[in-house]
């Protein structure tokens, strides 16, 4: 019978490792590098933006000095361009479109925030109104009881 051992070198007793501590690393690895990849968006975007504006900054710096060294960065800016789309890349040099989309992240984040907020409010009056009912029918049986037990003690006198 052969022995089967796991990526640890352990003994498994079972045809499946189900306990594969790798896996969990991985698993953890995987959860970080997806919300890091959402901070490079934004940041990227940043990133993005500011070096577009620095671009142009460049160019109209250049052409108040000098024209042809203007034409020559544009035009290296525009072979830039079309070399990265035949790349199929995804070419972001527009200032006015990089902010147009950061704003709509910003609102998209504002918003879900908004429906997170209402969402947690709405919970908790139910909650509350949950809790409410409840004392409220806690202190009916209370009432109830306190009354049975006066008829029961008022019978008692009378008889």
């Amino acid at each position: 019978m052969p022995k089967i051992f796991n990526k640890q070198g352990n003994l498994v007793f079972s045809k499946f490792d189900l306990t594969s501590q790798v896996d969990l690393a991985a698993e953890r690895q995987m959860a970080k590098d997806r919300e890091s990849k959402k901070q490079r968006n934004k940041s990227s975007l940043q990133g993005l933006l500011m070096k577009a504006k620095k671009d142009e900054q460049k160019v109209t710096h250049l052409q108040a000095t000098n024209s042809k060294a203007a034409q020559k960065f544009k035009k290296q800016k525009i072979w830039q361009t079309v070399l990265e789309k035949s790349e199929g890349n995804k070419v972001r040099d527009d200032p006015q479109l990089i902010e147009k989309s950061l704003k709509k992240m910003q609102k998209r984040k504002s918003k879900t925030f908004k429906s997170w907020n209402e969402r947690k409010e709405s919970v908790e009056q139910r909650k509350q109104g949950k809790q409410n009912r409840r004392q409220r029918m806690l202190e009916e049986q209370k009432n109830k009881r306190k009354e049975r037990r006066l008829k029961r003690f008022q019978k008692k006198r009378n008889t």
